[in-house]
């Protein structure tokens, strides 16, 4: 995989907290999977912001939780970026 982000590289450098826009993210969210995957190509500190239902399956929320993955609410998005995590929103 190589990602090759131009001229807006040096916004991964700062250490401002970023959004990221996740898309697509279809049934399994299969763009988030793989930035899991491989998550050591983009050198940001972030979490996987998603709805809240995907935390009322049992094993699948542990699963999520596993991964690093957080309820898409407000008061969590403000608290991450607050506390400087960048948040990979999963949009649609």
């Amino acid at each position: 995989v190589i990602y090759d982000f131009g001229d807006d590289e040096h916004l991964f450098d700062s250490d401002t907290p970023l959004i990221l826009g996740c898309h697509p993210h279809g049934v399994l969210s299969l763009s988030v999977f793989a930035n899991v995957v491989f998550n050591s190509v983009l050198p940001v500190d972030y979490r996987v912001a998603t709805i809240a239902q995907n935390f009322l399956v049992p094993l699948w929320r542990d699963v999520l939780l596993a991964l690093g993955f957080v309820d898409a609410d407000r008061e969590t998005i403000k608290s991450l970026l607050g506390h400087g995590t960048s948040v990979a929103i999963v949009v649609g």
